[in-house]
C-alpha cells in the first residue's frame, strides 16, 4: 500500500496495488496543473484508492470530458476559480505550522486572487484573529486590491518583456554593424588571400606584392572599424555625408574589382538625416560587396533618385543573377536579412530580383519623412 499527501498535508490518501505502470506526461494541461515540466502518474485499480482526511479541502475541476482533476486548499481553489475563498477550519494549518499562530492568533484565512483582464497571476492571503463579517463592500475592497496587485504584476512582466525586446534589438543592431564593417572586410581579405596564394605559386612577384598590400590595407581598416565599434558601438558615418561616402566606396570598389561601376546621381539636392544616410550607405555597401563576391559581373550601375517625397536607390549588375533561396549555403543570407532590417528602419522596402537583360536588381525605396521610433 502507498500513502501520500498534498504539499501542505491537508489532503491525505492511501492507494493499494498492484501498480502496473508509471507515466511521465508532458502535455500543456499537465504542466499547468502541476506547475512543473511534467506530471508523473501511476496506474492502479481505482477501487484501491481512498481519501483519508480533509474531505472539505478538496476541489475538483473537469479538465476534459473524461478527466476530473482534484486539488487541495483554499489557495488552489482561488487560483482555479478566480474568486475569494474563506478557510474557517485552520486546524490542518496549525498541525503543519510553528507555534500557536493558527487556532489562536489566526482563526480564519481569506485567499484573494491577483487578477488582470480575466487572468489569475497569483494570490494573497489575509489572516484574521476573529471571525469577520463577510460584508460585500469589504470583499469588494479585497478584490479591488487583488486587481491592483495583478495590474502591478502584469506591468512588471511587460517591463521585462520590453527589456528583452530592447536587448534583442540592440544585439541585432550590433550584429548588423559588425557584418557591414568587419565581416565585409574579412571576406575581401579571404578572396585576396586566394589570389595571393596563386601569385606566389606562379612566382608572379608584382601581383603577389599588390595582393599583399591589399590585404594589409584591409586588415588595417578592419582593425580601425573594430576599435570604433568597441568605443562608439557603431561605425560612424562619413562626416561629409552620403554622397561623399558613396563616391569613396565606388573608388574602393573599382580598385578591388574588375567591375565597371557607373554612378547616376539624379538627386543632387537630396538631404537626409544622419541616421537615414547611415542606413542607405550600408545597404549600398552590402549590395556592392555581394556583386564583388557572387555576381561574376563585368558592369554595375548605381542610381540615386528623389521624387514625390520618396527616395529610390537602385543597384544593378550584369552578372549571374540572384541565386534561389534553397541554393544558398547556410548563413549566407545574413547580409540580405540585415539589408531588409535597415530598409524597415527607414520605413521603406527592399526588393531583390533579376534584372532585365540578366543580372541582379536591388531596389530600395523609402519616404523622406520617417517615424523616428523606427529609425534606430
Amino acid at each position: 500500500m502507498a500513502i501520500g499527501h498534498c504539499l501542505c498535508g491537508a489532503l491525505t490518501y492511501e492507494l493499494d496495488g498492484p501498480f502496473s505502470a508509471m507515466i511521465h506526461c508532458h502535455c500543456s494541461m499537465c504542466r499547468k496543473h502541476h506547475g512543473s515540466g511534467f506530471a508523473t502518474f501511476t496506474v492502479a485499480p481505482i477501487a484501491g484508492f481512498r481519501w483519508t482526511s480533509a474531505e472539505n479541502r478538496r476541489r475538483r475541476y473537469r479538465s476534459s470530458p473524461n478527466g476530473v482533476r482534484t486539488f487541495c486548499g483554499v489557495c488552489g481553489s482561488a487560483v482555479a476559480r478566480a474568486s475569494t475563498e474563506w478557510a474557517r477550519d485552520v486546524r490542518h494549518c496549525h498541525g503543519h505550522g510553528n507555534g500557536d499562530f493558527f487556532g489562536q492568533a489566526c482563526r480564519q484565512v481569506l485567499a484573494v486572487p491577483l487578477t488582470h483582464r480575466g487572468r489569475v497571476l497569483g494570490l494573497y492571503n489575509l489572516f484574521f484573529a476573529r471571525e469577520p463579517t463577510a460584508e460585500p463592500t469589504r470583499l469588494a475592497l479585497f478584490k479591488a486590491i487583488g486587481e491592483l496587485l495583478g495590474l502591478a504584476l502584469n506591468n512588471a512582466r511587460l517591463e521585462g518583456d520590453n527589456l528583452q525586446a530592447a536587448l534583442v534589438s540592440q544585439r541585432q543592431a550590433m550584429a548588423a554593424e559588425v557584418h557591414d564593417s568587419v565581416a565585409q572586410t574579412l571576406a575581401f581579405v579571404k578572396m585576396r588571400m586566394l589570389l595571393l596564394h596563386e601569385s606566389i605559386a606562379a612566382q608572379d612577384t608584382s601581383s603577389a606584392l599588390r595582393y599583399c598590400d591589399d590585404v594589409r590595407q584591409a586588415v588595417s581598416a578592419a582593425h580601425t572599424n573594430l576599435r570604433q565599434l568597441l568605443s562608439e558601438y557603431r561605425v560612424p558615418m562619413d562626416p561629409q555625408g552620403l554622397k561623399h561616402a558613396l563616391q569613396s566606396s565606388i573608388l574602393v570598389f573599382a580598385q578591388r574589382t574588375q567591375v565597371a561601376l557607373d554612378f547616376d546621381d539624379q538627386a543632387p539636392a537630396l538631404r537626409l538625416s544622419p541616421t537615414q544616410e547611415s542606413q542607405v550607405f550600408h545597404i549600398v555597401q552590402e549590395s556592392l560587396a555581394n556583386i564583388a563576391k557572387h555576381a561574376s559581373a563585368r558592369h554595375a550601375w548605381l542610381r540615386l533618385a528623389q521624387a514625390f517625397g520618396r527616395v529610390d536607390v537602385l543597384i544593378e549588375d550584369d552578372g549571374t543573377g540572384p541565386p534561389a533561396v534553397d541554393a544558398l549555403p547556410t548563413g549566407s543570407h545574413f547580409g540580405v536579412d540585415i539589408m531588409r532590417e535597415r530598409a524597415t528602419r527607414l520605413g521603406g522596402r527592399l526588393d531583390i530580383g533579376p534584372r532585365a537583360g540578366g543580372g541582379t536588381r536591388v531596389h530600395l525605396s523609402f519616404p523622406l519623412a520617417v517615424d523616428p521610433t523606427t529609425a534606430l
